[in-house]
């Protein structure tokens, strides 16, 4: 056609865009002399042009050039744009090969994709309501990178707001274990909100969703975000992960998932970490063939909850909380608020749920030590063990590299969580919390470049494992100050505690509530409640009896039901 002399006013069809049956075939009309793209629209012979003519709406990736075989990723960017500045939806039936194409405020696309490069991305988000009409990409074994990304920092990415992302079905397909269907990096005052995801599906990937929202300064988020359908099969590692670091936020987001990983290996499952900086996330759904099928592998299916996160209906033998199994046979409905649950803030002075404090009044039991690798600079020990989150204990003149170790010694028992707690000033960065176990020391957590106020080890409970726990040693460096208003972290010359918390949970409680304003739980709690009550005239339906360690009740809240 481009070698033909047309006048103006004829319309043409051609049989294809290369070769006639090549699928690219288009109607077009010829006008005057004028720009033309050399995709959609082409000049002819006689200077006349050729313009493709759009139907509905709907223009054809192949009536723009993009044909399979080779990399197609100008076609198909013209076809994106386009789409973006004319209302438009880009169409491709075959597949197409391609890397780096951004996705502008409102394009909308309908194609099938495989990668043209082993590493690069497909996709690369730039702009908000965008919409993925039906979107598929496929990759070979030798592709290892991410094929659908979300960075505000990568390279094209022009804007920080990477709202109302819309699709109806985006599928991701491959057969290599470390590549990766959709990474979401934000360190900027990015927003990633109010997605609509119908159905998003991956299968045959080393992981599903990975978001990271990290940064001491900025404020990135990725919040209020649905996805109805949330598949993740046949993946080696992380099928879902939401986490927030520094002033990152992942809250409120929604997931109907069902999940299960490759018989092969899996490595990690869900997570949902950053504690107070990730709240109100809901999991529903299924975990599938975790542990039973492949116990070798396994950590746990889900883990690490943040604040107020709602699991429902969640079918699966390995279920945690910051590494803690709390479903060990059977699913449960709806749980809420797994985090590390430490009396701090508006809980300070209370011990909730599962908790009896072992640790209260350490100072004055005869047969518990606390050994403080240097002695303190202010105040004195016994602070640590007040439950008052508001009385802080110091170590000064710490430089980035010198650690401080505070070790917990006490009878053997079984250890359900420890914890620190700290202030702004002179967070503790780098934090390693140690078990002592059967007379050897295992180390439970490392955490480098941390910025939460409360850090530990939330285990399972040793009960009936044959392992007895008699200590918890924390080591700690690289203290940091973070400016209440600014939120800008600088480095401090000084490691500050609050709180030292331990709990043994021997007894599996998960509804006990006592006041330690005395403080008096030197023992276990213990829960006490009655088939049937009149509670026309109570306020409350349990009562809580504290025993110390000879087994005597020395404290009684709530009252005595018949």
């Amino acid at each position: 056609m481009k070698l033909a002399s047309l006048k103006e006013g004829q319309f043409v069809e051609t049989g294809g865009y290369y070769t006639k049956g090549d699928a690219g075939q288009a109607k077009y009309l010829i006008v005057a002399a004028q720009a033309a793209d050399g995709y959609g629209d082409h000049t002819l012979a006689n200077g006349t042009v050729a313009v493709l003519q759009i139907i509905g709406g709907i223009v054809s990736a192949s009536s723009l050039g993009a044909v399979s075989g080779s990399d197609q990723s100008l076609a198909i960017q013209h076809g994106i744009n386009l789409t973006a500045s004319l209302g438009l939806t880009l169409v491709g039936k075959e597949k197409l090969k391609a890397k780096d194409l951004l996705l502008p405020d409102s394009a909308s696309i309908d194609l099938l994709l495989e990668p043209t490069n082993n590493t690069a991305p497909v996709l690369i988000l730039n702009g908000e309501n965008v919409e993925l009409n039906s979107t598929r990409i496929e990759s070979p074994s030798t592709y290892t990178g991410t094929m659908f990304v979300v960075d505000d920092t990568y390279a094209g990415v022009t804007v920080t707001n990477f709202q109302r992302l819309r699709a109806n079905h985006i599928s991701f397909d491959g057969s290599s274990g470390t590549s990766r269907a959709m990474d979401v990096n934000l360190t900027l005052n990015t927003a990633c909100a109010f997605w609509d995801i119908k159905s998003f599906v991956a299968t045959n990937l080393g992981s599903g969703l990975v978001v990271l929202c990290e940064d001491a300064v900025n404020v990135p988020y990725f919040t209020s975000n649905i996805f109805s359908y949330f598949e993740i099969q046949n993946f080696i590692d992380k099928p879902l992960v939401l986490e927030a670091i520094g002033s990152g936020q992942c809250s409120n987001n929604q997931f109907n998932m069902t999940i299960q990983p490759a018989s092969s290996r899996t490595v990690n499952g869900i997570k949902v970490r950053g504690w107070s900086k990730t709240v109100g996330n809901i999991l529903n759904g299924e975990v599938w063939d975790w542990g039973d099928i492949y116990p070798t592998y396994k950590t746990a299916s889900i883990e690490d909850f943040g604040n107020s996160t709602q699991i429902n209906s969640v079918n699966e033998k390995y279920v945690s909380a910051n590494n803690t199994t709390i479903c060990t046979y059977q699913g449960f409905q709806k749980t809420n608020n797994y985090d590390l649950m430490i009396p701090s803030g508006d809980r300070d002075q209370s011990v909730y749920g599962n908790q009896d404090n072992i640790v209260v009044a350490a100072d004055v039991r005869a047969d518990m030590t606390v050994t403080l690798s240097d002695a303190l600079d202010f105040s004195d020990t016994e602070r640590l063990f007040s439950l008052n989150t508001f009385q802080d204990v110091r170590w000064n003149v710490v430089d980035q590299t010198t650690t401080r170790v505070l070790t917990v010694e006490f009878p053997s028992t079984n250890i359900h969580h420890a914890s620190i707690t700290t202030s702004n000033n002179g967070l503790a960065t780098n934090v390693i919390c140690e078990l002592e176990e059967s007379g050897v020391w295992t180390e439970r957590s490392n955490t480098e470049n941390n910025y939460d106020n409360i850090k530990g080890w939330r285990g399972s409970s040793l009960t009936g494992s044959g392992v007895t726990c008699t200590g918890v040693r924390f080591t700690m460096k690289a203290p940091k100050t973070i400016a209440a208003t600014t939120g800008v972290v600088a480095d401090a010359s000084y490691i500050s505690l609050s709180n030292v918390f331990v709990a043994s949970n021997q007894d599996l409680l998960h509804t006990a509530y006592a006041t330690t304003n005395d403080p008096l739980l030197l023992g276990k709690v213990k829960i006490e409640k009655v088939a049937v009550v009149d509670m026309t005239s109570y306020p409350q339906s349990k009562r809580i009896t504290l025993y110390d360690e000879s087994g005597v009740a020395v404290y009684v809240k709530g009252y005595d039901f018949p």
